[in-house]
């Protein structure tokens, strides 16, 4: 029980990271929560670890290799994202310059790029979530949006536009 606890506050302490972009955090997080895990809860990992070594080698270069794999495939859609939301600054070269070579050169984000590799698993839960969720919150603002200027209305008011 506690340590289903501890793996789920890990995985939401690594997500909060990832959210913020900054993986280094939620490498502290991992760390510090394998070293709960192993030491305080008293769950031999570094047994397990040294009992069956091909196996855990093979994991991890399996793990990494899927990150891989899957960090190609995030960094693909958020370059054409962030082209496609900037054409119009792409056409002006000094303009250019900053959206070439900060949003999208590989190494101005290595660390999102790492992040991505390392903890894949959780970044893919954020990227299920996180366009329908932005979906849902635009379409909750414009209904509340819609709700404010049809009271207003009824009312007689217009305070949201300016009449000089």
């Amino acid at each position: 029980m506690l340590l289903a606890l501890v793996l789920s506050v890990t995985f939401l302490l690594i997500l909060a990271a990832l959210l913020n972009e900054a993986v280094v955090l939620g490498y502290l997080f991992a760390i510090v929560s394998f070293l709960v895990v192993t030491f305080v809860l008293d769950v031999d990992t570094l047994g397990a670890l040294q009992a069956n070594p091909a196996l855990t080698v093979g994991l991890f270069l399996g793990y990494y290799a899927v990150g891989g794999i899957y960090s190609v495939f995030r960094w693909w859609l958020r370059v054409d994202k962030i082209i496609s939301e900037n054409k119009s600054r792409l056409s002006n070269p000094n303009e250019a310059n900053f959206v070439l070579r900060y949003k999208i050169q590989p190494s101005h984000n290595f660390e999102l790029l790492f992040g991505w590799v390392s903890f894949w698993p959780v970044d893919l839960v954020l990227f299920t979530i996180e366009e329908p969720a932005r979906r849902t919150i635009r379409w909750l603002i414009s209904t509340y949006v819609r709700i404010t200027n049809r009271a207003l209305a009824k009312h007689g008011l217009d305070i949201f536009n300016d009449h000089d």
